[in-house]
């Protein structure tokens, strides 16, 4: 009966009683000694092949490693348990916290296309020490741009302390598109060009809305969108109102505020309700004057959706944020509606006012 191979046992520790092999041998029935030492050499040599043809960086002792790094010492491939690994050599007792033997898996996953996220400061690190695999695909977390956008960045090394290649990443909230990765510093890498994502922004959910002051607040979580689109839910007799809340004619897209808290079940056309822009035009649009957390880097477009009505009112050329609130003004040479259909398209100027860079399809 063929002896079972101890799992403890490393690449390195399986002895053999022939050196030399023919090809892989099945046939069907037990195996003779010979032949299975045959079938292990093979295998042996397979597994040490790619071990060896992987170009692994032999273990040096004062180089720092962080998790999840692959070196070779005595021709094993060993994994990195954690980051800040200095001074432990692989595979001597004591090295167990430090090191772990790396599978097949783990060897073709660190050279050419790695699953495994590297942190920017550990990225940082490797790129330092020279450290990085020529042709291989790294994930760096943590990379930030804008302000409060954190993504995964896929890289391509190509050289031990050199990063030029990039594939894209969505984060969610964006798709970058090219980033410049010349300079020697990781966290100092420029995102050149970005594709936005766009947000639905319900006036009615959100309380984004302040129907008195005329100004819709962005929070700062869809501060980098690029398409804001402003809904305004439909009417619902079960749904009790707030005070100036809003909702929608599903029949008419005429919106209407609230004129009393705890307003429930009664209809739009009573005493409960009016129209939102009741003080100006009184004919159930949404007025804007005042818009906050608009991007500072890229400008933001607005559209609204189905069939209601939304004026952006314009105010005189020049007119800076209020000091108290920093809040901005639509720095317009005139008033814009959309009506279910357009595009404006706004971004912040030099005097903090906001200014119409572009529209389509707009009244």
């Amino acid at each position: 009966m063929s002896a079972e191979l101890d799992p403890a046992l490393s690449i390195g520790e399986i002895l053999m009683r022939i050196t030399a092999h023919d090809t892989l041998t099945v046939k069907g029935s037990e195996l003779t000694n010979a032949e299975v030492d045959n079938n292990f050499i093979i295998l042996y040599e397979t597994i040490k092949g790619i071990y060896l043809g992987s170009k692994l960086n032999t273990y040096i002792g004062a180089t720092t490693y962080p998790e999840n790094y692959i070196v070779l010492e005595n021709d094993i491939a060993y994994l990195s348990l954690q980051d800040g690994n200095i001074g432990n050599t692989p595979g001597i007792s004591g090295s167990e916290l430090f090191w772990g033997l790396a599978s097949i898996g783990d060897v073709i996953d660190f050279s050419f296309g790695s699953e495994r996220t590297f942190s920017l400061a550990n990225f940082e690190s490797m790129k330092t020490q020279g450290l990085l695999k020529t042709g291989s695909f790294y994930l760096v977390g943590g990379f930030n741009f804008e302000g409060n956008i954190n993504t995964v960045l896929l890289v391509q090394a190509t050289g031990y302390s050199a990063v030029s290649k990039f594939a894209t990443r969505d984060t969610g909230d964006c798709e970058i598109l090219e980033i410049d990765l010349t300079d020697p510093s990781s966290a100092n890498w420029k995102v050149v060009r970005v594709k936005y994502s766009q947000e639905i922004l319900d006036l009615y959910v959100s309380g984004a809305y302040d129907v008195t002051t005329r100004t819709l607040t962005i929070d700062s979580s869809l501060t980098h969108k690029e398409k804001i689109i402003i809904s305004v839910l439909d009417y619902d007799a079960g749904t009790t109102y707030g005070l100036d809340e809003l909702a929608k004619d599903p029949s008419s897209g005429l919106v209407f505020k609230s004129l009393s808290a705890g307003n429930t079940g009664n209809p739009l056309n009573g005493s409960s309700w009016d129209f939102a822009d009741v003080d100006e035009d009184n004919v159930g649009r949404v007025l804007i004057e005042i818009i906050t957390g608009v991007s500072e880097v890229h400008p933001t477009q607005f559209e609204v959706e189905g069939d209601i009505a939304v004026k952006f009112i314009a105010t005189p050329w020049g007119v800076s944020p209020e000091p108290s609130t920093g809040e901005i003004v639509n720095d317009f040479n005139s008033n814009i509606i959309l009506e279910g259909i357009g595009v404006l398209e706004l971004e912040v100027a030099s005097t903090g006012a906001l200014r119409k860079t572009r529209g389509s399809l707009l009244n």
